[in-house]
């Protein structure tokens, strides 16, 4: 087969789009949402608990729940301490095949690597104990016998990033507060944006790091920490993502958010809220 030199061609394709000009490439990241430079800060982690530490009735019996009555506040220490997280990532497994000429591989399945959070422990040292409680709950090394995989797998764990500049206004709740604030007419601090989030679904720890310990100058102690995992589902914005079932036209759907909320009414007055009801209850009168 005669080799054809397609330099022309992809030549002036490459030419026609960025073609290497420093003023394309700065348009790109200084300018629209989609296409900025992402940090590696602005996120949050959040766990929860398996029914072997939250109480509840399972395949193995009546759990009492070890740290049932301390769940809500292990949840929002958890979030806070977690210093460094590590995404879930996933890998085709292939095959190879050849007939003739080159090999070629093909995808049999997947797998999910392992992921691992590093913790800042608390004085309470709470973050290790529950690691402890946990692992020694899925396979006792006193009896030698394991638990039931419903009974120590987490449901979800969660990460969330976020990037600066979301279309969400913080503003008072109060709508007295927020006109003698300036209401409309100054501009309010905003939240930031969710971008992306990483689902893990039926979670365990599996190893847990050892805690280091010295006489020289004082340094944060931190605790990795690995879990395995069943599966993961990373979603995004879906204007980033082109379209979908219900934006079958690809539209931005928070089209509502596009304007600063602080440029409606702002926070409703207790006589709106009042007005509204009477309108109700006349409406429902009538009928």
């Amino acid at each position: 087969m005669p080799i054809i030199n397609r330099f022309r061609e992809s030549a002036n394709a490459a030419e026609s789009t960025l073609g290497g000009s420093l003023q394309n490439f700065m348009s790109h990241v200084m300018g629209p949402e989609k296409y900025g430079v992402s940090t590696s800060q602005l996120w949050h982690f959040q766990m929860t608990y398996p029914r072997a530490l939250s109480g509840g009735l399972g395949q193995g019996g009546l759990h009492g729940g070890l740290f049932k009555d301390k769940y809500i506040d292990h949840m929002r220490i958890f979030s806070l301490y977690a210093n460094e997280v590590n995404t879930p990532t996933k890998q085709i497994t292939t095959g190879s095949y050849r007939a003739i000429g080159s090999e070629i591989s093909y995808a049999t399945g997947s797998t999910f690597s392992e992921i691992s959070v590093q913790f800042l422990i608390p004085r309470s040292y709470v973050n290790l104990l529950v690691f402890e409680r946990w692992m020694s709950i899925m396979a006792n090394d006193a009896n030698q016998y394991v638990d039931y995989y419903n009974e120590y797998v987490a449901p979800l764990f969660f990460i969330y990033k976020f990037e600066r500049g979301s279309n969400r206004d913080i503003i008072p709740l109060d709508r007295k507060v927020y006109e003698r604030a300036g209401g409309n007419q100054r501009s309010w601090p905003k939240y930031n944006k969710v971008v992306g989030m990483w689902h893990m679904y039926n979670v365990f720890p599996k190893s847990v790091g050892t805690l280091q310990f010295t006489n020289n100058p004082g340094e944060l102690v931190t605790l990795d920490v690995t879990f395995a995992y069943e599966r993961y589902r990373f979603y995004a914005d879906p204007k980033f993502g082109g379209k979908t079932k219900k934006n079958k036209k690809g539209k931005d759907r928070t089209r509502s958010q596009r304007k600063s909320n602080n440029k409606n009414q702002g926070p409703r007055s207790n006589r709106s809220k009042r007005n509204r009801r009477n309108k109700r209850n006349r409406n429902r009168d009538r009928n």
